[in-house]
């Protein structure tokens, strides 16, 4: 028994005597246990899934250690269920996973956490590779490149230091992963004055009508969540002290040129947005008139009789009602207390474009 906060936790002696168990049984059979003989042991079967479906985001538990932060083991399966993470995994949210397999990934997680590695017998060969969360859709039968860039040996200190210090692992990974259309950060000072979560979530999503492809692992990407984040930390930090952060030279060389590397990059297409301008004009005048006078002429906030000057003007409109304006009063009208659903945001959108000059 252990005490974390007011919470008492019991670790129950079957589990080791279980994986015990288990690894007798595998080892006198002389191949890994299947999926029905895992079942029966909690900690072994979490960890098979978590390395078959949390890994390609995560890494290996000890780079992130996610139960780290709940108190208790029931926090921690709520946010894996819903919520907290990019993917609702349950099934009665549309996931993937029934509720003994979520019990399992997180009596693993919440073990690891407690107790360190648990020893493990051997497991299962991965299940057959699934295709990504989110596959974009493009004209061209080879849309983005998913190609992996080469990647450079290093000496052991220096290999060390990627792995333990995030700016300079965000820092070799930005010059071998965005080099490529932006040059050096001095040059593209594309965090220049945005917040670090939007930088985040852009290079998780990509950017829409650009050749900003997703780099998440379950966008289709090449990168998991540890990596986007020391991207994220670099890109801050020299933002913070508007300078380059000090990383060895020999980190931030970009890799040689490789012609297959340079293909262009399928832009996704996206559909036409659709919504009902007359609905909207109820919404605006009930949730964006207060800001944006009643005919969006402008008041507290800018006018919205306008041209939009960008090549697609309905998604740039629905991308900033829903994420909202940083540093402004101009809330993201998707999550937290405000709270539009999918089709209101595109009633709105169709109001708005209604009501550009040009269309009067």
């Amino acid at each position: 028994m252990r005490w974390l906060g007011n919470t008492v936790i019991q670790r129950p002696a079957f589990f080791a005597a279980s994986l015990f168990a288990l690894a007798v049984i595998s080892s006198g059979s002389g191949a890994p246990p299947g999926r029905a003989e895992l079942e029966n042991y909690p900690i072994a079967f979490g960890a098979w899934l978590y390395r078959d479906n949390c890994m390609r985001c995560h890494g290996p538990y000890d780079e992130e250690e996610l139960a780290a932060n709940f108190g208790t083991l029931r926090k921690l399966k709520k946010a894996v269920e819903k919520d907290g993470c990019s993917t609702d995994w349950a099934s009665r949210f549309g996931g993937k996973f029934s509720n003994t397999e979520l019990t399992a990934i997180v009596t693993y997680m919440w073990q690891y956490e407690q107790d360190g590695a648990p020893d493990l017998p051997e497991l299962p060969p991965p299940a057959a590779e699934e295709q990504p969360v989110f596959v974009p859709e493009t004209e061209e039968e080879s849309g983005y490149v998913l190609e992996e860039t080469a990647k450079q040996s290093l000496p052991p200190h220096l290999d060390m230091l990627v792995k333990t210090r995030p700016v300079a692992q965000g820092g070799r990974l930005y010059t071998t992963h965005c080099y490529r259309c932006h040059l050096t950060y001095e040059k593209a000072r594309t965090g220049r004055g945005i917040q670090p979560e939007v930088v985040e979530r852009t290079i998780v999503n990509g950017k829409t009508s650009t050749q900003m492809k997703p780099f998440a692992v379950m966008n289709g990407g090449e990168l998991n969540n540890r990596e986007i984040q020391a991207i994220v930390a670099y890109i801050s930090v020299w933002e913070q002290f508007d300078a380059p952060p000090a990383i060895a030279p020999v980190l931030m060389t970009p890799p040689a040129t490789d012609a297959s590397a340079l293909k262009p990059i399928g832009i996704p297409r996206f559909p036409a947005v659709h919504g009902n301008a007359g609905r909207g004009e109820a919404l605006f005048a009930g949730k964006c008139s207060v800001c944006h006078g009643m005919r969006g002429r402008g008041y507290i906030g800018p006018s919205l009789v306008k041209d939009w000057p960008v090549v697609r003007d309905d998604l740039y409109i629905k991308s900033v009602i829903k994420q909202g304006v940083p540093g402004t009063s101009m809330p993201g009208w998707s999550e937290g207390k405000t709270i539009l659903s999918p089709e209101q945001i595109d009633d709105v959108v169709m109001l708005l474009r209604e009501n550009r000059p040009g269309k009067r």
